[in-house]
């Protein structure tokens, strides 16, 4: 035997159910669009930690390198003397620099 069911209270129970249906449907949006934010802060968060210090570090080095004296492209390019002509500046700068006594 089937259990009788009012049309009274099947519409009460359809609206009931669809106010459910757009509710989950309002979390599951938002739960996309953190989803979707999350993505493209790891993005952002791993080229501020790993991308711009490589792309930074030829501009500070090149300071440094002025510094020591030595130039500050290291590149071996046809007016550029090479990278040992470079290594060599410097072994010489270390020897010629007496060291700091403590």
């Amino acid at each position: 035997m089937e259990p009788e069911i009012h049309p009274a209270e099947t519409l009460t129970l359809l609206r009931e159910n669809n106010l459910l249906l757009k509710a989950n449907n309002e979390i599951l949006q938002k739960m996309e669009r953190r989803h979707v934010r999350g993505i493209w802060f790891k993005a952002i968060w791993f080229i501020v930690l790993f991308i711009l210090p490589l792309l930074l570090l030829p501009y500070f080095m090149n300071s440094y390198l002025t510094t020591l004296g030595l130039p500050a492209d290291m590149g071996g390019g046809t007016n550029n003397p090479g990278p040992t002509d470079n290594a060599q500046k410097l072994l010489d700068l270390l020897r010629n620099n007496p060291s700091n006594p403590r």
